[in-house]
């Protein structure tokens, strides 16, 4: 039984254009390092790896979340800073009464990515999220542009939603209790204004920095417990805004929605009807977040449904939610008095419904805690993957072997985004957050096409409404399947069939066929001999490439090689099939076969292309 490669391989042939890369990358011979790792940019991780991947991470982590636990993290993600405080600066600012148009246009741009999120999702249900499809399709460059975006997204956005909880901290403090915090430690020593930073007269933004802290130690105990602490949560504060929606209705005014769009005015500075467009770049950041779903894959139960229904009920419930309740916001009090740092607060006061200010602070505090717990439980897991692959330190991907999270990713991430949101101002932050997810989304989106046109055949549960399916007959550079029965015959099925080609199931018993002809011609050619240099029974083979006796139930065909070597045992055109009773099959065998089979083994054996 093989222990599990700390290596990647070479498994494809050259005029493919195919190269798998990892922690050490596969170098071929006589090949310049210029060469190399100018070559590595551009190589790509296959499906097959990242199944294998997958099934090797396995045993460290615990799939104990479903659909409903999935949707109730996107929402604990989603639903908080966007609402409870940039809702305030779109509406003042930019877009005034017109900021519900705003948060529509946020709505319909976060729902083209959501759809293919969900379609990456499912064909790919592996932790992390956009750095992971960007691997699979673009290259390793790509991925690596893309990893830093997602810590924007991620590390930059949780400091960027401290901020708001430390806001909503002081205002529940007032309300319940009378007493007013300094705002020297409260507010954060540095800020942006005039295009430059400049420093203030405060010291510290502590509560953002304790809440920071605070939730990654929760974090350290592990995702069951954090799943728990975050429905409850998501459940509480989605009430809240449902209540506070219903309980602010009978104090609209009809006057606060005129003019609706309001004219541009030079005197205020208000940009007039293009503050719309203005106001959707900054209720944008209010949907960030559904994504980092896609970042629990490894922990989530029958991933393939249910991170797409995660994915897409997450941005459906919180649309419906910022569009009412923005809607109600600039009806009860005008544009131009709503406070910037927490808006709904404000709004609420008017009313002079003090359970309903108290039950806005709180659940304000419940939502962007909510948000910050998710963001720092999907950060490190983006780190987890990207040291797999060998691109940041090992010590990001070591799992903590009793809490099953990576817990030095965990506390380094908590530890930096404490600093960054105890430092920084909230409008540095939120602009650096949306800017790396707007490039983050895009790669996604650009991905769904290119695995459209190279993997027509790999299983889809989930694909985009519209988008053209694949036909038959293409070539086909990597074909995943099913686990096997004893007798080898039962494949995973493939979308995109049809038209001029064969299907993947006919495909598969045309080569096992022929496999199981070649592999039986070779045991009747060496069934005289039995001094090690050939095949022999059970574990006496030793120049055959394969594995003696396991009891895997994985298959590997690849492209025959012009320069192959029949019975080298290390050639590409090499053929193996281990199943509980073959000894072993001479390598190198002729293949007429075409085109290869990329499978994934189980964690217990070698991965396809090991020799």
């Amino acid at each position: 039984m093989s222990k599990p490669p700390t290596f990647q391989f070479g498994g494809m042939d050259d005029d493919d254009g195919y190269y798998y890369t990892g922690q050490t990358p596969f170098r071929k011979p006589n090949e310049s390092k210029l060469r190399f790792h100018a070559r590595r940019l551009i190589s790509i991780q296959t499906l097959a790896r990242l199944e294998y991947n997958a099934e090797v991470a396995e045993t460290k982590f615990n799939r104990s979340l479903g659909p409903i636990e999935l949707t109730l993290v996107g929402l604990g993600a989603v639903v908080g800073t966007g609402v409870y405080v940039l809702l305030g600066t779109a509406a003042k600012t930019q877009a005034g009464p017109a900021v519900t148009v705003s948060f529509i246009i946020g709505a319909i741009i976060s729902g083209i990515a959501a759809l293919s999120y969900a379609e990456m999702a499912s064909m790919i249900p592996i932790s992390g999220s956009a750095y992971t499809y960007a691997y699979a399709t673009l290259g390793e460059l790509a991925a690596w542009i893309i990893s830093w975006n997602l810590i924007l997204e991620y590390m930059v956005g949780a400091a960027t939603v401290s901020i708001g909880w430390s806001s909503y901290f002081v205002a529940f403090v007032s309300d319940a209790f009378g007493y007013a915090l300094p705002d020297k430690w409260t507010r954060a020593p540095i800020t942006w204004t005039a295009d430059a930073f400049n420093l203030t007269e405060d010291y510290f933004n502590t509560p953002a920095f304790c809440i920071l802290l605070i939730v990654t130690f929760t974090i350290y105990f592990g995702i069951h417990l954090t799943a728990k602490i975050n429905n409850v949560l998501v459940t509480f504060k989605i009430l809240a805004l449902i209540v506070m929606i219903f309980a602010l209705i009978p104090f609209v005014k009809t006057e606060n929605y005129h003019p609706y769009i309001v004219p541009k005015n030079v005197t205020t500075g208000f940009p007039g009807p293009s503050g719309i467009l203005q106001g959707a770049s900054t209720v944008f950041f209010a949907y960030i977040g559904f994504d980092s779903i896609s970042t629990t894959a490894q922990e989530a139960r029958d991933p393939q449904v249910s991170l797409p229904i995660g994915i897409l009920s997450t941005l459906g419930i919180s649309a419906v939610i910022y569009i009412s309740l923005s809607a109600v916001v600039v009806g009860v009090d005008n544009y131009e008095f709503l406070n910037e740092r927490h808006p709904l607060v404000s709004v609420v006061r008017t009313t002079n419904m003090k359970w309903l200010m108290i039950l806005t602070d709180v659940s304000a505090l419940a939502a962007t805690t909510s948000v910050i717990l998710v963001l720092l439980i999907a950060q490190p897991r983006v780190f987890y993957a990207m040291s797999n692959d060998g691109l940041i330190p090992r010590f990001f991907s070591k799992i903590h072997p009793k809490h099953k999270i990576p817990h030095l990713g965990t506390l380094f991430t908590g530890i930096i985004c404490a600093i960054c949101g105890g430092l920084l101002p909230i409008e540095v932050l939120s602009d650096m957050a949306s800017l790396g997810t707007i490039l983050t989304f895009f790669v996604v989106n650009i991905g769904v096409i290119i695995l459209r046109y190279t993997r027509k055949t790999v299983p889809r549960r989930f694909k985009v409404p519209g988008g053209a399916a694949g036909r038959g007959g293409q070539k086909m550079t990597e074909i995943g399947l099913d686990r096997m029965d004893e007798t080898g015959v039962r494949a995973r099925g493939g979308g995109g069939g049809g038209g001029g080609g064969l299907g993947i199931d006919q495909i598969y018993q045309q080569r096992l066929q022929q496999l199981q002809q070649i592999t039986q011609q070779q045991r009747q050619q060496t069934s005289d001999e039995s001094d090690g240099s050939g095949v022999g029974g059970p574990g006496t083979g030793s120049g055959s490439g394969s594995r003696a006796g396991s009891k895997s139930r994985s298959a590997y065909v690849t492209r025959p090689s012009t320069a192959a070597r029949n019975g080298s045992g290390d050639s590409k055109e090499e053929i193996q099939l281990s199943s509980g009773a073959s000894g072993g099959g001479g390598g190198g065998a002729n293949n007429e076969m075409g085109n290869p089979l990329d499978i994934p083994h189980s964690p217990t054996s070698s991965p396809p292309g090991e020799r």
